[in-house]
């Protein structure tokens, strides 16, 4: 439907609006923010592009439970490199966010564009990191974000997304099956 010059681009899917972005070329510290062109797409694409249901994906989680939490450079290498998407889609009621880059799994209960719980309007995000050739480990009790919901970082394993006309339903799916020890999943999520 949509698409920008570096790697993002937008779709619908059924009553879903679908946003690609590219944390990758963002700058460290800033972000893509007011100005840059990913930015100003995004900001262009959630306009023309009401839907019941918002969804999108990128690299760099905006929210995580690091192993290396309190390391001076977290903040602006990872965590701010997609504050800028997180704020606009937030401001235009999107519902889930899903990333990567960290290899584990993790949910996330619905945020505000500064990581605080709202029920209401919050966005749900997903770390979906746990596919790939090894496992990292969350932090310490002591760092763990409020607004953490669960997260394992010991199976291999998959997000199953299934998206309704006004809702979704999400499983962690291990690749122990039966076997699996850890069990994360929820029906009839409603938009907002």
């Amino acid at each position: 439907r949509s698409r920008g010059a570096d790697g993002y681009y937008s779709y619908d899917l059924g009553a879903w609006h679908v946003i690609a972005l590219n944390s990758a070329i963002c700058p460290a510290g800033t972000g893509c923010g007011p100005g840059d062109p990913q930015y100003e797409w995004l900001k262009d694409d959630l306009a023309a592009n009401p839907a019941p249901c918002t969804l999108a994906y990128w690299h760099h989680p905006r929210f995580d439970w690091l192993k290396y939490q309190k390391a001076d450079w977290t903040d602006d290498y990872e965590f701010q490199k997609s504050a800028p998407f997180w704020t606009l889609l937030y401001d235009n009621g999107a519902d889930v966010v899903l990333s990567g880059h960290n290899h584990n799994y993790s949910r996330w209960l619905p945020m505000d564009a500064e990581g605080r719980f709202d029920p209401r309007r919050g966005m749900v995000q997903f770390v979906s990191g746990a596919g790939g050739r090894n496992l990292n480990a969350f932090g310490g009790p002591q760092t763990r974000p409020a607004t953490f919901a669960t997260g394992q970082s010991a199976e291999f394993g998959i997000l199953e997304l299934t998206l309704h006309d006004t809702s979704y339903d999400y499983r962690f799916r291990s690749t122990l099956g039966a076997r699996s020890a850890y069990i994360d999943q929820g029906s009839n999520i409603r938009c907002h």
